[in-house]
């Protein structure tokens, strides 16, 4: 039955509008050859940019500089030393939390200032091969020495009320456990009170304590 009028020409339209919804369907659907291809005056070229200037925002809207100073800071000699005793692993990584740098060489554990490669600390109290160092900050209130007593921490080599003056954990994952270690910062032989940033860290000097306060193992033992 043919349409006349009106209605051939709402079917025409429908049909219209049908294809189009195909033919952006199929473009949205395309590969990105097709999506870079597309070009209304050079349908046969592939467009490129970052050739003009106006294709990057300057980096004064973004208060990016330009160019950035990098001063390169070499391992301690110490390290260096340690590396060549390697048997197992040996892993490098910053902590900038505290303004620290770690290796680790097997399971001994090494932290020191990297502003001005100062402040050396040293922990050998882990038998297993260590894996991965981080940082924490316990909550005020958390180590009371009632805590420590449960543990059966040792705390006769420690100062009187150091419980109160664990600025943070170090967490350090071997191949069988998790270790929490304490650290404390000095400044002039002086206990920091409550250091927050990390500035407040580089300028102190670091004191990890000999006893682990807990361990994770990951085979339940």
């Amino acid at each position: 039955m043919a349409l006349h009028g009106s209605l051939a020409s709402d079917a025409l339209e429908g049909a219209a509008n049908y294809v189009q919804r195909f033919i952006l369907k199929i473009c949205e659907d395309s590969d990105l050859y097709y999506k870079l291809k597309y070009d209304p005056y050079q349908p046969d070229r592939i467009t490129i940019s970052g050739l003009a200037t106006g294709d990057y925002q300057p980096l004064n809207d973004l208060e990016i500089p330009e160019f950035v100073h990098g001063n390169l800071k070499p391992i301690p000699q110490e390290m260096r030393d340690q590396l060549n005793s390697t048997q197992s692993i040996c892993t490098m990584g910053i902590l900038p939390e505290i303004g620290r740098a770690y290796m680790t060489v097997d399971a001994d554990l090494y932290v020191w200032n990297y502003e001005d490669n100062s402040d050396l600390a040293y922990f050998d109290g882990i038998s297993n091969t260590i894996t991965k160092v981080a940082i924490a900050k316990p909550k005020a209130g958390v180590f009371q020495v009632s805590y420590f007593n449960r543990l059966g921490v040792n705390l006769t080599s420690e100062p009187r009320g150091f419980e109160k003056h664990i600025h943070c954990l170090v967490i350090v994952s071997t191949t069988k456990e998790i270790v929490l270690l304490a650290a404390n910062f000095t400044n002039s032989n002086e206990t920091v009170r409550e250091p927050s940033l990390p500035d407040d860290f580089r300028q102190a000097d670091m004191y990890l304590f000999p006893d682990a306060l807990f361990k994770v193992f990951f085979y339940g033992g």
